[in-house]
C-alpha cells in the first residue's frame, strides 16, 4: 500500500494488511497507548496491585561508593535506592554500618514516587586502612515496621581502603598562566605516543596569555581512536555546597570525515573508575569553520561548558579527566578549568529517567521509549570510540534511531535537556 508518496508501514500489529510479519507498533500507536495508561481512562493501572508488584517495597539497588577499592579513609557513601512498590514512599530510614559496628540511621529526605529511584549521599564515615564491609538497609517505609518484600532491603559490599594522600581544597581555577605544564600533581596519559597535550600561547576570549592544546593534525597517517588524557589532582569539594565544573574550549575539524572528540570524566576513587559527564565531537564540538591547516582560535572562537556535579556533594576526593579522542582532525584547546560551589539548597538528587530501547540489540532501526513527560530535547549517538555519529531533536516520547552510520558493536545514546543528562547503551548487530 502507498499513501502520501511513500510505502505504508504494514509491519505494525494494528495494521489490517493480510501479512504474517507483525513486529512493532507505530510511534502514534505507542503514544496513544502510553497516554491512555498514564493520563487517560486506564490510568488506574498505575496503582493496580498484581503478582508482579508489592504495595510497599523499598529496595537498596546498588552501593555506588565505596567501590571494591577506595583511596580514602574518610568518605561519604553513596547508595542508589528505589521504590519498587505501588505506593509513594514519603518517609523511610536508611541504616548503615561498617564491619560489625552498630547500625546508624539516616532519614530519607525526599519522597520516592512509584517505581522511582534516587542516589542518596550518607554522612562521612571513617575507616582504618585495610579490608572492610559496608552494609546498607532501607527500612520503615512510611513508618511501617517492614515493607511487603524484605528480600531487597539489605545490601553489603566488601572494599579495601587506603590513604590516597592530600587533596587540594576547592574552589580552584587552573588558567595555565604560570607557563609550566602540566600543573603540579596533574598527569598526562597518552598511551606512549609522542604527540599529546601541551602549552599554547593563546588564551580563552583573549583574557590571558596561555591555554593548553593537542594538535590532532600532528599524528601519523592512521591515528584514529588514539586517546590522550589530561588528569587533574584530587580536590576536596566537601565544603563548597553543590560543586560545579566550568571550562572553556575551542576546536575546529579538518572536514566531515576528519574530526576529533572530547570526553570529560570524574572519579571518586583516585582514578580506579571513571564516569563520563561530558561527551562531544565533530561538528557539534566545533567552534570555528573547518580548515586543513593548524587551527589557532581567535577571541570569539571559544565556548564555555558548565556542569553541575550533584554526585560529588560532600566528597573530599574528586578528580577529573579531559580526554581527546583523535580522528585526525585539528587542534583542540582547553582553558580556565574551574571547580566552584553554589548553595546546597539548589541540589536536585540525580534520578535516572525510565528509558527503554526496542529492540536491543538493534539491526536497522531502534525505537527509544520515554515517559510522556520527560526533560530531554536532544539525542546524540556515539560509537565505541566516543565519536559522535549523529544528533537529533527529541519532540515526543518515541524517538527513532537509525543505525546505517553505525558499525556493529556497542554504541551509546546520550539524552540531554533541561539540566538532565543520561546515557543509554545499545548494541548494533546489523545483518
Amino acid at each position: 500500500q502507498f499513501s502520501c508518496g511513500s510505502s505504508d508501514m504494514f509491519m505494525n500489529h494494528m495494521d489490517y494488511t493480510d501479512d504474517n510479519c507483525r513486529t512493532m507498533f507505530t510511534k502514534g500507536q505507542a503514544e496513544v497507548m502510553y497516554n491512555q495508561i498514564v493520563n487517560g481512562q486506564r490510568s488506574s493501572f498505575k496503582n493496580a496491585l498484581s503478582a508482579c508488584f508489592y504495595e510497599t517495597d523499598a529496595a537498596v539497588k546498588r552501593i555506588v561508593l565505596p567501590t571494591d577499592t577506595i583511596c580514602n579513609l574518610n568518605f561519604r557513601p553513596v547508595v542508589r535506592v528505589k521504590n519498587e512498590g505501588m505506593t509513594v514512599i514519603n518517609s523511610g530510614t536508611i541504616f548503615y554500618r561498617v564491619d560489625n559496628g552498630n547500625f546508624i540511621p539516616f532519614n530519607l529526605n525526599q519522597p520516592l514516587g512509584i517505581q522511582e529511584e534516587a542516589f542518596i549521599t550518607l554522612p562521612v564515615i571513617n575507616v582504618s586502612e585495610g579490608d572492610h564491609t559496608l552494609t546498607i538497609s532501607f527500612e520503615k517505609p512510611n513508618n511501617k515496621p517492614q515493607d511487603d518484600n524484605t528480600s531487597n532491603d539489605l545490601l553489603s559490599i566488601n572494599f579495601y581502603a587506603y590513604d590516597g594522600g592530600f587533596s587540594t581544597p576547592a574552589p580552584f581555577k587552573e588558567d595555565f598562566e604560570f607557563s609550566s605544564f602540566p600543573p603540579a600533581n596533574w598527569n598526562i596519559d597518552n598511551r606512549g605516543t609522542p604527540n599529546t597535550w601541551d602549552l599554547a600561547g593563546v588564551s580563552a576570549y583573549d583574557q590571558g596569555n596561555y591555554s593548553i592544546f593537542i594538535n590532532n593534525l600532528n599524528y601519523n597517517s592512521n591515528p584514529s581512536g588514539t586517546r590522550d588524557a589530561l588528569i587533574t589532582e584530587d580536590y576536596d569539594v566537601s565544603q563548597i555546597g553543590l560543586p560545579n565544573l566550568k571550562f572553556d574550549y575551542a576546536y575546529c575539524r579538518v572536514n566531515s570525515n576528519r574530526f576529533d572528540s572530547l570526553i570529560v570524566y570524574y572519579s571518586l576513587d583516585c582514578g580506579e573508575r571513571w564516569t563520563p559527564i561530558f561527551r562531544n565531537g565533530g561538528i557539534t564540538l566545533a567552534t570555528a569553520p573547518d580548515r586543513n591547516t593548524l587551527f589557532t582560535p581567535t577571541a570569539d572562537q571559544w565556548k564555555t561548558v558548565h556542569l553541575t556535579l550533584p554526585f560529588a556533594v560532600g566528597q573530599n576526593k574528586v578528580r577529573f579527566k579531559f580526554e581527546n579522542i583523535c580522528g585526525w582532525g585539528n587542534a583542540l584547546y582547553l582553558d580556565n578549568i574551574n571547580v566552584f560551589g553554589t548553595p546546597q539548597t539548589q541540589i536536585r538528587e540525580e534520578k535516572n529517567i525510565e528509558v527503554k530501547v526496542y529492540p536491543n540489540p538493534v539491526t536497522d532501526l531502534a525505537l527509544v521509549s520515554l515517559p510522556v513527560k520527560h526533560p530531554f530535547t536532544t539525542a546524540e549517538i556515539y560509537n565505541a570510540l566516543g565519536q559522535k555519529i549523529s544528533t537529533q531533536k527529541v519532540f515526543q516520547s518515541i524517538v527513532e534511531i537509525q543505525t546505517h552510520n553505525l558499525a556493529n558493536g556497542p554504541c551509546y545514546i546520550h539524552l540531554s535537556g533541561e539540566g538532565y543528562s543520561q546515557v543509554v547503551p545499545i548494541v548494533v548487530n546489523k545483518r
